[in-house]
């Protein structure tokens, strides 16, 4: 049953809250007629996946004129509150590939969904989709396959968490959460929380979060392969099926990759070399499962598997000295989700488990010549639970989170073990005043977080923070909203900044945990015609961050790096966004970050940029589609669904250490592709990516990124066969 809007009390007619929960706690799978195949079916499967994003307003649930609301209702029409209306802001900025969202936890933050699955050719990642976001900052480690991270508005990678429904993902491999090996064959979008949003995820959010969202089967069969092969001995595979009735849905999906993953470079002395041992292997699957529980319930799995193995290549000036550096991890977990409505409120429930490993080795240590290797694994149990009350011109939000985790680390024939228990209970209200033009947002989350260690020589750690946010919207305009937010984060340190050990990163278990003040302000703006998709979308924010204790990986040697508490650090800058189509067949969208971030010491002058975090970042993707353009008979099928895009991408120059002494110069990367239907079903595609071959760049550790590469793509869509 899709919840109608207007059952919420106070006559709330211009903000749908009932449905944008019900979108945002579970996947409102209703008896929908077959989507078509297409551009359909990937909206619909969009507003479906909403469901993992506490509360989240689609674009299928902006407000609505109350009569026309009204007249649906009288009739009992299916869908009633389900319009469209081009005229609000309310839900969105930016359509297209990305997207403004409002999380109705904390609903005046920043949040930005991404689309995934809508690569021309080259094996998407998470990370590079995740790049296109305004105040995100990528950080690549050498060819496609091998690891990636991101960071949010100055932050480091590990100040930032990721979840999928009601379950934190671990990452143990000292750096942060991977974002360049996950396959995301399995999940419809992302959404990236900036700044004080992130309180909703609690410690360890300390500059922003990124939740993922499934991809859930949508009514009738669907069936999907897809074959793809480039430059550095690249290939993959993947394939999905679904299926859906009225009630119950299951979907699939498998894949495997690889990469030889060499290249050549000059090196810093002007020398020429190859790049040596870049290889990855791997296997992703899994499976998302909707079964509807009488009228209002609905319960949803989802399971995910990762594993893989590779080279890890040393920097380029050592490279034999890690010729024989192996790594393999493997991921598993599984996901289960109970929403269920009445009348005023609505609520969810979730379970989730996971498994994650990383080992590495190397037969000949780079300094000791000796066998080298190193073991860490962590274990994920948690559940968590929300609710949340429509009162009059109060939504009230109440949400609590119990996890259990379990480390255990190896070096040798060392081992240490430690456990971390965390309990968390949050509240949030908005109020909404002026006839819905303005409302005050509250939040505060309290926690609990013991950590116990195997070593008794280490004593137990328990942390208690409070993490409070209050937030306000104005909406001066149908189209001109202004937002503002400011909350206070923690983070205890990681496992891996504490204990982990490998041949060139070390942990500390004497650091201390990181807090933050962040505060952000921004505008939303629309121009153009009522109802016009080609309208000018533009998006502006200032963010400020204050951390204390700031954890870093220092050099404590020429070759090796260990955690260490620094006395804090500051970010500050701009974003802009741009969403504009200026004719019917092209799209334009992009973004912009300045970003001052530097350690708050006295640097006896004006402060050095922190690593790996330029000045100024930015994306620009122009899309051409050129469906239909051609009237023959012939090209109705051949050439029905055809685009080009373009897509630029800009940093300016970054610090490669934390002295200055070391810089990677600015970099553009300029990427063309295209895909066009044959017929029958198949689909082509063909992309270059960094068409200028600028190998300039450097990688978050003094290694070169890849020039110019070519990838090629054939994919074969079929549904109710």
């Amino acid at each position: 049953m899709m919840l109608d809007f207007r059952t919420a009390p106070g006559g709330l007619v211009r903000v749908v809250r009932a449905l944008a929960w019900c979108a945002g706690v579970g996947v409102c799978v209703c008896a929908a007629g077959e989507a078509a195949a297409g551009e359909a079916e990937r909206l619909f499967e969009e507003v479906a996946s909403a469901g993992d994003l506490e509360g989240v307003e689609t674009i299928g649930v902006l407000a609505s004129s109350a009569g026309a609301s009204s007249e649906r209702e009288g009739r009992g029409e299916e869908g009633a509150g389900d319009e469209v209306d081009e005229k609000t802001l309310r839900g969105r900025t930016v359509v297209g590939d990305r997207s403004a969202r409002e999380d109705a936890r904390h609903p005046s933050g920043f949040v930005t969904r991404v689309r995934l699955g809508e690569s021309v050719a080259a094996e998407e990642t998470l990370g590079e989709s995740l790049a296109q976001v305004e105040g995100v900052q990528l950080s690549r480690a050498s060819s496609p396959g091998q690891p990636a991270y991101v960071s949010v508005r100055g932050g480091s990678p590990r100040q930032l968490v990721v979840y999928l429904d009601g379950l934190r993902l671990s990452s143990p491999a000292g750096l942060g959460f991977d974002v360049g090996q996950l396959g995301v064959g399995g999940l419809a979008s992302a959404d990236v929380f900036r700044g004080g949003a992130a309180v909703v995820h609690g410690a360890g959010a300390l500059t922003g979060s990124v939740q993922l969202n499934p991809r859930v089967p949508t009514h009738g069969v669907r069936a999907s392969a897809r074959l793809s092969a480039g430059s550095f001995g690249s290939a993959g595979a993947q394939a999905a099926l679904g299926v859906a009735g009225q009630r119950a849905g299951l979907r699939l999906h498998a894949g495997v990759r690889r990469s030889e993953g060499d290249f050549g470079f000059v090196d810093n002395q002007g020398v020429l070399q190859a790049r040596r041992n870049n290889d990855h292997r791997r296997f992703g699957g899994g499976g998302t499962g909707v079964l509807k529980v009488g009228e209002g319930g609905e319960l949803r799995l989802t399971t995910l598997v990762e594993e893989g193995a590779g080279g890890s290549a040393g920097p380029s000036e050592f490279q034999r000295s890690f010729e024989l550096a192996r790594v393999d991890d493997h991921r598993r977990l599984a996901s289960l989700r109970y929403t269920f409505e009445g009348e005023r409120w609505q609520a969810h429930a979730d379970l989730g488990a996971q498994d994650r490993a990383y080992r590495y080795e190397n037969a000949r240590g780079h300094m000791t010549l000796e066998h080298v290797e190193a073991y860490s694994r962590q274990q994920t149990v948690a559940a968590t639970g929300g609710a949340r009350l429509f009162a009059g011109a109060h939504l009230l939000n109440l949400t609590g989170e119990l996890r259990a985790e379990r480390y255990e680390a190896a070096d040798g024939a060392s081992t240490l073990g430690a456990q971390r228990l965390n309990a968390a209970l949050a509240l949030s209200e908005e109020w909404l005043l002026a006839g819905d033009a303005l409302s005050l947002v509250g939040a505060l989350r309290g926690e609990v977080l013991r950590e116990q260690v195997s070593d008794l020589s280490m004593d137990s750690r328990v942390y208690v923070p409070l993490v409070p946010a209050i937030g306000a919207i104005w909406r001066a305009h149908p189209r001109l909203e202004a937002r503002a937010n400011l909350a206070k984060t923690f983070r205890s340190p990681h496992f891996d900044e504490l204990y982990l050990s490998t041949e060139a990163v070390r942990g500390n278990p004497d650091l201390l945990p990181e807090e933050a003040v962040v505060a952000d302000a921004g505008l939303r703006l629309r121009l153009g015609p009522e109802a016009n998709p080609q309208a000018l979308e533009l998006g502006a924010a200032y963010f400020h961050n204050e951390i204390g204790q700031m954890i870093l990986f220092l050099p404590i040697s020429a070759y090796v790096y260990q955690a260490q508490n620094l006395s804090g650090a500051r970010a500050h800058g701009l974003e802009a966004t741009l969403g504009w189509a200026p004719f019917e067949r092209l799209r334009l969208d992009g973004s912009y970050t300045l970003t001052r971030a530097y350690l708050t010491i006295d640097q006896g002058g004006s402060p050095a940029q922190l690593p790996h975090q330029p000045r100024h970042r930015a994306f620009l993707r122009a899309t051409l589609d050129l469906g239909g353009l051609l009237p023959a008979e012939t090209f109705q099928t051949f050439l029905k669904d055809a685009r080009l895009q373009a897509t630029a991408r800009y940093r300016s120059r970054v610090q490669l250490d934390n002295f200055g002494s070391l810089q990677s110069p600015g970099a553009l990367r300029l990427d063309l592709g295209g895909r066009a239907s044959l017929g029958g079903g198949l689909r082509l595609g063909l992309e270059v990516q960094n068409l200028l071959n600028d190998q300039r760049a450097q990688d978050f550790l003094q290694r070169p990124l890849p020039g110019r590469a070519i990838f090629v793509s054939l994919e074969l869509l079929a549904e109710d066969f």
